[in-house]
């Protein structure tokens, strides 16, 4: 019996010793942890508790050394260590309630503090931070509870004025938010948070000059505050100030170099200002500082858009969709910036897409519209408008423009009037409007309508050189040349820069026969825009027409010299040189023609013709045969390849080919049939 005591008693005092030795480690790392040494805190608590695992306060302060070295999930472990020893220790749900939330585990959270206050109903700290928990999982009326439990407790909190505030700001009761703040404002009057909270109630209530002066009340209290700066720029861009807003965010920046929000907030008023390179530069270093965020690459995108950077635009909006895939505006504004690339397909493609995203997204189908528009495909582009129309709560003049055209081009000028006048209704003032309804109303003999809506487009801009030049194909069009050319050379006066303005008068000139005006307009055109083939071109059928072939021939060859692949330049060279009757050249450049538009109908024949005056029918006939080929209804090419099979004494064949022509309505096959084939 005495043997077993004394083991007792030895086995008492080793518990003892080591308890002893365990409140010595923990003391140690509460002196540590007091000076914010948390690892060696850490290191210390470890000790006490290998040498007593039941130490519920070891594990609790470990907890806490952890949770402020951010390693919140060792300190959750923790904090449930020393509840398992002592499951009413309070601190310890409410802590590890803390740093649940820092993980994000709201509803975790909610349950620890749910706890606290079972175990103590007057325990206040937890009402206040059950309630941030409900915040942050947007239960923002029980949050508001929680805050008016805490206040019933302690009246004078101004934290639970401050976090009601913040539940009914979420539930957008600003009124009740504001008056929140102002109470937590006049229990303590150096409340940075709460006039910050109130500046943006008040932002809210677009009381900007209120929300500023706020702002202004909690950087007094705490010159380092930025995101009191931060809202203060916002509320300064409200104000139109955007000079004194870049210079808040740039202090909010200051303060924390890391703000992605304010760098973008930043740019996005430099934006506003045209100052596209500032802007992208502080859109940029959003993205550096947060990798994910699709406002920044989106406004990435359109600030490189304006500067006409389109790829450089495509590379950001496509950056934005790959972190959002069901982000309709940038699917939007990359189909844009496609199609100022001449990428209508794909851009269609992105307009699709949106459309597939938000089946009522008005801007979708006008700008697919748009895009089919440029495809030419006007039944496809009539649809969309028509949606557009449909869907767009702000529908505007230039939607019935849009699809006023489309249907004009498709010759339905009828129902392009109604769009127009629908145009014109909504804007009275609508230049193109009129000046398209005007065209619209030549096309259906409306020549007094039209020169009616022409001219007021005209009085409306009288700078809008097009208007003149529009009048003037008008005129063009029902053979009042002379009208025309004083249309556009009213064009010319109001913008004498303008190259292809002087290209349109010689046209009209050369209509008239006046070859040498013409070619004086073409040399004009050339003098601004040395590079114009056109110009080139068409000096060179003014030549022809006062049969100058040789001087013709060296404008069409100043046209190739500029643009080798063009197929027409070859083809009148072709036809200067045959009237030259340099036959061998004008097979030449036929050739060059066909070479580059293989299915060249028009070369073909004189290809052949000049083969003929070589005496070359063999050749010859392959021509008319490949014409045939490509065009069977060219009537001339079964004429002539008759009179050339005749000629090499293929008489059945050449008569089937003048019944051929004779069958095309071919007056000279029919004759040619009569005198040979009888």
């Amino acid at each position: 019996m005495k043997r077993l005591l004394y083991l007792y008693i030895a086995f008492s005092m080793t518990f003892f010793c080591n308890s002893q030795t365990a409140k010595v480690f923990f003391n140690k790392g509460f002196v540590k942890n007091n000076s914010k040494d948390y690892i060696g805190a850490i290191v210390e608590y470890t000790k006490s508790i290998e040498l007593n695992p039941k130490y519920a306060e070891a594990f609790f302060n470990r907890g806490f050394a952890k949770a402020n070295i951010k390693d919140f999930q060792g300190a959750i472990t923790d904090y449930l260590s020393a509840i398992s020893i002592n499951p009413k220790y309070v601190e310890a749900y409410l802590n590890c309630g803390n740093a649940k939330v820092n993980i994000r585990d709201y509803n975790g959270a909610i349950s620890d503090f749910t706890k606290v206050i079972e175990l103590n109903p007057y325990y206040y700290s937890a009402y206040l931070n059950r309630a941030n928990a409900r915040i942050c999982s947007q239960d923002f009326s029980d949050a508001i509870a929680d805050c008016s439990r805490a206040l019933k407790i302690i009246s004078t909190n101004a934290t639970a004025y401050l976090i009601r505030g913040n539940a009914k700001s979420f539930l957008l009761d600003f009124n009740g938010a504001n008056a929140d703040y102002s109470k937590a404002i006049e229990l303590n009057h150096n409340y940075a948070s709460a006039y910050l909270n109130r500046g943006n109630v008040k932002t809210n209530l677009k009381d900007y000059k209120g929300s500023i002066v706020d702002f202004t009340k909690a950087i007094t209290i705490n010159s380092k505050y930025a995101e009191a700066y931060y809202n203060r720029g916002l509320a300064m861009f409200y104000l139109q100030d955007f000079k004194s807003s870049i210079v808040d965010y740039t202090l909010a920046i200051t303060h924390n170099p890391k703000y992605a929000q304010a760098y973008y907030n930043r740019g996005y008023v430099k934006y506003t200002l045209h100052d596209y390179n500032g802007a992208i530069s502080d859109f940029t270093k959003a993205v550096e500082i947060y990798p994910k965020y699709t406002y920044a690459y989106l406004n990435l995108g359109n600030a490189r858009y304006y500067l006409k950077d389109y790829k450089g635009a495509i590379v950001e909006y496509s950056k934005a969709i790959e972190i959002n895939p069901k982000y309709a505006e940038a699917y939007i504004n990359r189909g844009n910036a496609k199609a100022n690339i001449k990428d209508s397909i794909d851009a269609i493609a992105d307009f699709t897409k949106a459309i597939e995203i938000n089946p009522k997204y008005g801007s979708a189908y006008l700008n697919r519209g748009n895009a089919k528009a440029s495809l030419k495909d006007s039944i496809g582009a009539i649809a969309d408008f028509t949606m557009a129309i449909e869907f767009n709560p702000l529908i505007s003049a230039s939607d019935y423009f849009r699809r006023a055209n489309a249907r004009a081009s498709l010759q339905d000028y009828n129902l392009a009037i109604v769009d127009f006048d629908k145009a014109i209704e909504m804007n009275p003032v609508y230049a193109s409007a009129f000046l398209n309804r005007g065209y619209a109303k030549i096309k259906t003999q409306d020549y007094k309508g039209a020169i009616t809506d022409i001219t007021k487009a005209v009085e409306l801009n009288p700078d809008f050189t097009t208007v003149y030049l529009n009048l003037a194909s008008a005129k063009a069009n029902i053979q009042d040349f002379k009208g025309a050319i004083s249309d556009i050379s009213k064009a010319i006066e109001l913008n004498p820069s303008n190259a292809s303005n002087y290209i349109e008068r010689g046209t009209v000139k050369d209509s008239l026969k006046d070859y040498e005006g013409a070619i004086a307009d073409f040399n004009k055109s050339l003098e601004i825009n040395p590079k114009n083939a056109t110009a080139y071109l068409n000096i060179g059928k003014s030549k022809v027409n006062l049969q100058d072939y040789s001087g013709a021939i060296v404008d069409y060859s100043k046209a190739i010299e500029i643009n080798p692949n063009d197929a027409e330049a070859y083809y009148l060279t072709g036809l200067a040189e045959y009237n030259l009757q340099d036959y061998i050249g004008a097979i030449a450049d036929y050739s060059r023609a066909i070479q580059i538009n293989p299915r060249y109908s028009e070369a073909y024949y004189s290809r052949a013709n000049a083969k003929a005056s070589l005496q070359d029918y063999k050749s010859a006939i392959a021509d008319f045969t490949e014409l045939i080929d490509i065009n069977p209804n060219f009537a001339a090419a079964y004429l002539n390849r008759g009179f050339l099979k005749m000629a090499l004494g293929q008489k059945d064949s050449g008569c089937l080919d003048f019944s051929k022509a004779e069958d095309l309505g071919n007056q000279k096959a029919s004759d040619a049939r009569k005198v040979n084939c009888n």
